[in-house]
């Protein structure tokens, strides 16, 4: 058996499917689902592998929004308390921001009642205070104390899974915060990407210290999975998951992006399964991205839908998806 645990923030969180993805084919009405939002890279895995008819793996799935690297590290330490050490077990950890909001630390003080492995989901709230609370200490301390826990994920993973990959989600790296995570080698275990893209806006997944305003362009060393997809996508509404506000969140194709050129190959690198088929050269998938496209740019700012329930997004791409791609009768 294979067991693939995926960690990090909201860029990794994914609802749980009401079925797992059948074997060969591709479903795209259960393809959809929420996809006009996001789709994570768990869920991009999962039907890589049912695609291509691969057996004997669980792919769980441990992201969750608010979460920042202590509260990462403490999920992670509750995980590997559980973990069958006779599968194959792999890890893959998106790293999240230095500091969260204070409605981030109220958020997951609440969050664990709603999840179905509660010990996993038991956050030790004195501990992960690093996430949310700048204590009374210098600066040099503070960027210290995360890079201690930055290693200290790094040697749990170490100790516990076969294989793991670790990266940001995006760029967090101050120029003060980079010289403590280049003195300790970090940046030789967690990848870290160049870009230089055009950029309207300025929002908070975005680093400041990288952002020139007056040629409205970004532009650095040290991305993250963000980063990487957004360089390599023109369409600036194409690269977030858009809406009522701007919302930096990667979208559906920021995520295929990072799953095909990173997770996929490290995937294919260190197990045996079958990746021989893409299921993004179907007919179908085709039809639904571009589909997704038009609905990005329809819920963009300024857009038709810009003021959208969830609910009636995902209606319409049913709708979609049965009248013009699969020709049901409705």
């Amino acid at each position: 058996m294979t067991n693939i645990d995926f960690f990090g923030c909201s860029f990794t969180e994914f609802l749980k499917y009401p079925y797992q993805p059948p074997k060969g084919i591709i479903d795209l009405e259960l393809y959809s689902m929420h996809s006009h939002n996001t789709k994570t890279l768990s869920s991009f895995l999962e039907f890589d592998l049912a695609y291509n008819n691969n057996s004997n793996y669980v792919v769980n799935n441990y992201g969750k929004g608010s979460f920042g690297n202590f509260t990462i590290c403490n999920v992670i330490e509750n995980r590997v308390n559980k973990l069958d050490k006779t599968n194959d077990n792999i890890a893959i950890v998106q790293l999240s921001a230095i500091l969260r909001s204070e409605h981030s630390w109220q958020s997951i003080k609440t969050a664990n009642r709603y999840y179905d492995d509660k010990d996993i989901f038991d956050i030790d709230f004195e501990r992960v205070k690093p996430d949310y609370i700048v204590e009374e200490s210098s600066m040099d301390e503070f960027y210290e104390k995360h890079i201690d826990n930055i290693n200290r994920i790094i040697n749990t993973l170490k100790s516990n899974y076969n294989k793991f990959f670790i990266f940001f989600g995006w760029d967090v790296l101050t120029d003060e915060f980079y010289k403590f995570f280049e003195s300790t080698e970090l940046d030789k275990i967690i990848p870290l990407y160049p870009y230089k893209y055009r950029l309207k806006e300025f929002q908070y997944f975005e680093n400041p210290d990288n952002y020139d305003y007056q040629l409205k362009t970004y532009v650095g060393k040290t991305g993250g999975m963000l980063e990487y997809s957004s360089n390599l996508i023109e369409n600036e509404i194409l690269r977030y998951v858009g809406g009522k506000v701007n919302d930096h969140h990667p979208s559906y194709f920021s995520n295929k992006i990072f799953y095909f050129d990173v997770i996929r190959e490290f995937i294919k690198d260190n197990t045996n399964f079958d990746f021989n088929k893409n299921y993004l050269l179907e007919e179908d998938v085709i039809k639904f991205e571009t589909f997704l496209e038009t609905l990005l740019i329809k819920k963009s700012k300024g857009g038709e839908w810009e003021d959208y329930q969830y609910s009636d997004l995902q209606k319409e791409t049913i709708m979609y998806i049965r009248n013009n791609i699969l020709n049901k009768i409705i």
